[in-house]
């Protein structure tokens, strides 16, 4: 009798064990809680125009800027870093179409709403609805809300300032020179 029950015992004692191991290894792999509060990243991009910065613009009927973008360092919160995919930011116009894109009239540019996805450093996500902008400092502004995810409901900005070599070109654009289809900026992401 005592026999039986000691295997009985082990048999359950088995599967509660194997499941107190499951369970510890699902845990150590999952995602923090969301974060809340604020966080301000710093990191650079890559931006690619279509049409590309033109003396005068460009007559379009759409317009389509892609980022590639640098893994961001963070301060003022949990995470320390984030992660972004290739964003692409896309404006349609109606016939017959709008002039886009004047390098000789960089205060005329405007960017249109879009929506980015960032992955956090503790295994959280956040989707951010952008609103837009336009030229700012050395730059652009964009602003707009954490929809979901870490720091939800929480503001957005984001100051993009260009770099040297991308303000030269612009000025020599802005005089004829030669179209500017690449954009390289440094970023402060700053969510509260």
């Amino acid at each position: 009798m005592i026999r039986k029950m000691l295997v009985i015992a082990t048999a359950v004692a088995m599967p509660l064990g194997a499941i107190s191991a499951v369970a510890a290894t699902d845990m150590a792999g999952a995602a923090a809680p969301p974060d809340t509060g604020s966080i301000t990243c710093v990191g650079s991009q890559t931006a690619s125009l279509s049409p590309a910065f033109h003396f005068g613009g460009t007559v379009v009927k759409k317009q389509q800027t892609s980022l590639s973008a640098s893994a961001p360092t963070c301060s003022g919160n949990v995470p320390t870093a984030a992660s972004t995919g290739p964003v692409k930011i896309k404006q349609k116009f109606a016939k017959p179409g709008t002039n886009v894109n004047d390098c000789s009239n960089l205060a005329g540019t405007v960017i249109p709403a879009f929506a980015l996805k960032i992955k956090w450093s503790d295994k959280t996500k956040s989707v951010i609805a952008m609103a837009g902008g336009g030229p700012s400092g050395a730059g652009f502004l964009t602003t707009g809300t954490v929809t979901s995810g870490s720091f939800a409901g929480e503001s957005v900005s984001i100051q993009s300032n260009l770099s040297s070599g991308d303000i030269a070109a612009i000025v020599a654009c802005s005089t004829g020179g030669p179209d500017v289809s690449t954009l390289n900026l440094t970023s402060t992401i700053s969510i509260s």
